[in-house]
């Protein structure tokens, strides 16, 4: 009832978005807004949500061969997506975004998709990571942190 209670206070709005990871182990960044952050995006209307993590990577960002590998579970949590809101048109929006961690074979050039507002697609070393993410959201910090947490033990591929 509680949980009823809060989602009725806003539109409610489910995205979906990825970590990427290529053959080296660079993770996907994307620069919007002058900060630096991870490729996500709204669901369609009944699209499944790693279906559509999948598809918003790749259109923000060129990349294509993406594989899933598996949901993002957050420290602590058995949450698999965080939530934010905000106003806009002076309604309340609450999004929630399911994040997955992915991989990647494609050596093409990125293409950031400008029309979202995407200046910049770039494979950062893991080694810098969380310094390019410095001035992004912390949730945005605590997905990364999560994943590469998850996958450090991971052999080279």
């Amino acid at each position: 009832a509680l949980r009823s209670d809060f989602f009725g206070n806003f539109i409610y709005i489910e995205a979906g978005g990825g970590v990427v990871f290529n053959k080296a182990g660079d993770m996907l960044l994307i620069k919007r807004h002058d900060i630096w952050e991870l490729p996500k995006g709204k669901l369609d209307q009944e699209e499944a949500p790693d279906v559509g993590a999948l598809r918003e990577v790749s259109e923000e960002t060129g990349v294509e061969n993406l594989q899933m590998a598996q949901p993002i579970r957050m420290d602590g949590l058995n949450q698999r997506c965080t939530y934010h809101n905000y106003s806009r048109n002076l309604k309340r929006i609450l999004k929630a975004t399911h994040w997955y961690i992915m991989q990647s074979d494609y050596e093409g050039q990125l293409k950031p998709q400008e029309d979202e507002g995407i200046q910049e697609a770039k494979w950062v070393p893991r080694t810098e990571v969380m310094k390019y993410l410095s001035r992004s959201y912390k949730t945005i910090r605590d997905v990364a942190a999560a994943a590469l947490r998850a996958t450090e033990a991971e052999p080279a591929r």
